[in-house]
């Protein structure tokens, strides 16, 4: 590679090889590095050797159908403006899905479920709307006697109380379950359910005997709507308050005391399984079951989702 001076166009750097001069650089820059271009180096279009014969190709692009089902949904573009409000026009929103307030309560908790950005939403219509505050606070309650038309949502293994002079003379029981969801609305796993299951047995004499009074606590963390059939299908329930007869108060009142009283032999467990709730003692023998009704399936569904 040599460098020559023009008398007319400068300095050059001209290569020469096997008899043939080639410029390599002018006074303006570098020249292409395509044999034959008189254009700078790093040109637009085509060099100096050839001819535009049409404009450049666009580039290819997929189209939209096949780009929609490539991408991921969750990385897809936002179609609605609903992210652009706030949270309370969220809540305002979605407390209009459902008149009944038991159909709401199922509606939000399937929304909870489903999309985990929708439950700071829903958290927010639990505290706004006044009907869902109602429903969440109420008790369910279920009283049912031995020797009277039971439910058909209600199934009890009874214990067979009798008196003491006569084992054919059978005596009523009176069996109580009340259900109740405790706790504010902006900390869902703060949330408690009590349960309260009482059994008094109707003596000969008229009195009430009380056989077992238990009032339970179970945390909303420990997800209280477990199938049956899971390995964490029944929980071991927190007693808060307890109550036994003894074999003497019953004597006293005319009862054998050979009754089996519930509790006494083993722990307690609780689940729910198909919308019952189901009490078990000692092994897998339920004692009570329980068809809950329609609103305590809706909180259960909602403390399950939210948490």
């Amino acid at each position: 590679m040599y460098r020559v001076r023009l008398e007319e166009g400068g300095h050059h750097w001209v290569q020469i090889a096997a008899g043939q001069c080639r410029v390599l650089a002018t006074p303006a820059g570098r020249l292409c590095g395509t044999r034959g271009c008189r254009f700078l180096d790093g040109h637009d279009g085509a060099h100096s050797t050839e001819m535009r014969l049409a404009p450049r190709r666009p580039p290819v692009t997929l189209p939209l159908a096949r780009e929609a089902t490539r991408r991921s949904p969750r990385f897809a573009p936002p179609t609605s403006h609903w992210a652009a409000l706030d949270v309370d026009l969220q809540a305002s929103v979605l407390s209009h899905l459902d008149d009944d307030p038991v159909g709401l309560l199922l509606r939000i908790s399937s929304l909870a479920r489903n999309f985990r950005c929708m439950r700071p939403v829903v958290l927010r219509v639990l505290q706004t709307d006044a009907r869902l505050s109602q429903l969440l606070t109420n008790t369910w309650k279920v009283q049912v006697d031995k020797f009277s038309t039971q439910p058909s949502g209600f199934h009890c293994e009874w214990r067979g109380p009798h008196t003491t002079l006569a084992r054919c003379d059978q005596l009523d029981e009176r069996v109580t379950v009340s259900l109740q969801l405790r706790g504010d609305c902006t900390s869902p796993r703060r949330w408690m359910w009590m349960l309260r299951l009482r059994w008094d047995v109707l003596a000969s004499c008229g009195a009430q005997v009380t056989l077992s009074d238990f009032t339970f606590a179970l945390q909303a963390t420990s997800r209280l709507g477990m199938p049956r059939s899971s390995q964490r299908s029944s929980k071991r329930c927190r007693t808060v308050n307890i109550e036994i007869a003894t074999r003497d108060m019953l004597e006293w009142h005319g009862i054998c005391g050979c009754c089996s009283v519930i509790g006494r032999q083993g722990h307690l467990h609780l689940c729910i399984h198909r919308g019952a709730l189901v009490i078990i003692e000692g092994g897998d023998e339920s004692v009570i079951e329980w068809v809950l009704p329609r609103e305590a399936i809706g909180a259960v569904q909602l403390v399950d989702s939210l948490l």
